[in-house]
């Protein structure tokens, strides 16, 4: 099974001129995209609620979430 690495990064946000956490992987041609505003300015506030989003989207486009290697699993 290949596993594919989630990046898990800070950077301008998609979707408003605010700075942001997201993760971000392509999986077979899908996209999976999660941000958060990270009010603690702790590296890992939002590691867990982007995690999860992540997660979800892989099982609603049927990608099996084991194939997903992420930032504390390396």
């Amino acid at each position: 099974m290949e596993r594919i690495r989630v990046e898990y990064k800070a950077g301008p946000s998609r979707l408003s001129e605010t700075a942001v956490d997201y993760m971000l992987a392509v999986v077979d041609g899908v996209e999976l995209y999660a941000e958060a505003v990270n009010f603690d300015k702790d590296e890992l506030a939002t590691y867990e609620e982007l995690k999860q989003a992540i997660v979800e989207q892989a099982k609603a486009h049927g990608i099996d979430p084991e194939r997903l290697l992420f930032w504390l699993d390396i």
